[in-house]
């Protein structure tokens, strides 16, 4: 198996957009993930497309880049660039070159998660194994868990105690899906995934989920091998975690779950012979689609977080169906409270 997995011409793809405030900072803390590999997988290499109008913004995150790129001299990395703001087409990017250099193996990484160290590791090597013990194609991921905020972290930001409260409050409701003890979901984040490069298809256009997509994908071309001999295409490692911020404020949580709702729907349109198979074998008490919603075995307390948090989330769902009738899309703005994660 070490031979096999010396042998792996890896890339890892990170699509970003408008993040000169963190990208160093990202980039850096993936480094040392990286780092952590390089014995195990001596062929890795790094991508990143950097996605958007080419403005002020534009530019400065590209000299960040390219500062962070230029002070690196023990691996390569490569600048990708696209003139429009497109997270798919950013990674349709990404995989093309993949497939121009000839990697074996995509590990795509979102601009503003941090990484359990090994966690990428354990993603490749369940990745190999899991692809030789189904004889089918897999898709890897990351656990995603919101990292823990306690109520003096709010307070250090100096606002007035009835608005550190609200913070601390909203914070406890939005991210209770991804903290114990929830169970995680199977669908495999976009914050952190990972492939054969063969097995990944093309992101059709920018009015999907590429999760979502990349997620009912695997599923669908897996269906009767899931029913008649129960492989599990969705892979997700017991020690492979990636940490994120959940927004601070009901307005940004708002417009994420609004988009992330349009954009779902739009996915599941688009594998419709499948939708009811995949959606089941996606049910979790926190789904989008209110049928598949499994009721999660919470105290009390709990309790009434899940249900202020699903009448949140229903009152999403009017304005969403206004978008889907109309086939439209929200305007996707960066939710800046999830970003700084490293302050």
């Amino acid at each position: 198996m070490k031979n096999i997995i010396r042998k792996q011409k890896i890339l890892i793809g990170v699509p970003t957009t408008r993040s000169s405030a963190y990208i160093s900072k990202t980039l850096s803390h993936y480094l040392t993930e990286i780092n952590h590999l390089r014995d195990e997988y001596p062929n890795l290499s790094l991508a990143i497309c950097l996605n958007g109008v080419r403005d002020n913004e534009y530019e400065k995150t590209r000299n960040t880049i390219q500062l962070f790129i230029k002070e690196q001299d023990q691996m390569k990395i490569e600048l990708l660039e696209h003139d429009q703001q497109s997270k798919n087409e950013a990674i349709n990017i990404i995989l093309n070159y993949a497939k121009k250099e000839r990697c074996d193996i995509l590990h795509l990484l979102d601009d503003d998660v941090q990484i359990k160290l090994g966690s990428i590791s354990e993603n490749l090597s369940a990745l190999i194994a899991k692809t030789k013990e189904y004889e089918c194609p897999v898709l890897v991921g990351s656990h995603y868990l919101a990292k823990s905020k306690r109520l003096l972290a709010c307070q250090n930001k100096k606002h007035s105690l009835l608005k550190v409260l609200k913070e601390w409050l909203l914070y406890q409701i939005f991210s209770l899906p991804y903290r114990q003890p929830t169970a995680p979901p199977k669908m495999c984040s976009g914050q952190s995934m990972a492939a054969w490069v063969k097995d990944f298809p093309t992101l059709p256009s920018n009015d999907v989920a590429d999760d979502a997509y990349f997620s009912n994908y695997f599923v669908a071309i897996n269906r009767d091998r899931i029913r008649s001999q129960n492989v599990q295409p969705i892979v997700k490692p017991e020690n492979s975690i990636i940490y994120f911020d959940v927004a601070d404020n009901l307005k940004e949580w708002r417009a994420q779950r609004l988009r992330n709702m349009v954009l779902i729907s739009k996915t599941a349109k688009l594998f419709d012979r499948d939708h009811d198979f995949i959606e089941s074998f996606y049910a979790w008490p926190f789904s989008y689609m209110r049928r598949y919603r499994r009721k999660p075995d919470y105290k009390w307390q709990l309790r009434i977080i899940y249900r202020i948090y699903i009448w949140l989330l229903n009152s999403v769902e009017k304005q969403t169906k206004a978008f889907y009738q109309n086939d439209d899309t929200p305007e996707w703005g960066i939710a800046m409270s999830t970003k700084l994660i490293y302050e």
